[in-house]
């Protein structure tokens, strides 16, 4: 399905636009503070103020990703720790330093 058949699809779904579907932002750069932590990312999912907030790091190296430990940020000290766990985890992928648990 290309991104044109996608962005349609999820407008049917939740009476959105293609513009309101393009700015939806479920990744970002993954930092710890005000550092980008290079090269990771972090997948976003949340329903607004109040509501659980997911979180999944990803690394990406040569040709592959590496979905790291996902969480709920429940506050800003938990996505802080959370953050200096996956730059940790970063440094070991880069090693080789990891175990391959499955293909998506």
């Amino acid at each position: 399905m290309g991104l044109t058949q996608e962005i349609r699809a999820v407008e049917g779904r939740h009476s959105l636009s293609a513009r309101q579907v393009c700015q939806l932002k479920f990744w970002g750069p993954a930092k710890q503070g005000n550092v980008i932590l290079h090269p990771g990312h972090k997948m976003k999912w949340h329903h607004g103020p109040g509501q659980v907030q997911l979180r999944l790091p990803v690394m990406s190296l040569s040709r592959s990703a590496f979905l790291c430990e996902a969480y709920v940020k429940d506050s800003s000290a938990t996505d802080q720790r959370k953050m200096a766990r996956f730059k940790t985890h970063m440094n070991l992928i880069a090693q080789g330093r990891y175990i391959h648990r499955g293909t998506l």
